[in-house]
């Protein structure tokens, strides 16, 4: 079985930030990353939702560390 990949939430947040003040498809962005289009475009729901809150991908054991 495939071990599933992580992303730092500052990451997540730099790409999501990085895709919505840029022109580029979110394809073009999946592409350069090398991350799956579906997981960006999680991400970018995931922003949008929170009403652009920065600290939307902040998990619970980050938080703790800080």
């Amino acid at each position: 079985m495939k071990k599933k990949k992580v992303y730092s939430s500052e990451l997540k947040l730099q790409l999501v930030k990085e895709y919505l003040n840029s022109e580029k498809p979110l394809k073009d962005f999946s592409d350069e990353y090398s991350i799956p289009i579906n997981t960006l475009s999680q991400w970018v729901q995931k922003y949008k939702k929170s009403n652009y809150d920065d600290s939307v991908f902040n998990t619970k054991k980050e938080e703790l560390s800080l």
